[in-house]
């Protein structure tokens, strides 16, 4: 059985996605390869723009507290 990469658009066998139970196949939608490329490629970049969005927001709520209520 296969499944269609939804970032790289080939047909590629059920093994070579990650196991997720959520979805219905029980793949994830991206590939192996593809994930791979992302995480290569992205981290660097996301880590940076959550890092200035996690500022605005923390300059933004100047009196909320960062500590779980549990």
């Amino acid at each position: 059985m296969s499944k269609q990469c939804n970032r790289c658009g080939t047909a590629k066998p059920l093994s070579m996605y990650r196991k997720d139970r959520t979805k219905r196949m029980g793949v994830e939608n991206i590939c192996r390869q593809c994930r791979l490329d992302a995480t290569v490629r992205g981290v660097p970049e996301l880590q940076e723009a959550a890092i200035e969005a996690l500022n605005n927001w923390r300059s933004a709520e100047p009196g909320h507290i960062f500590a779980r209520a549990w």
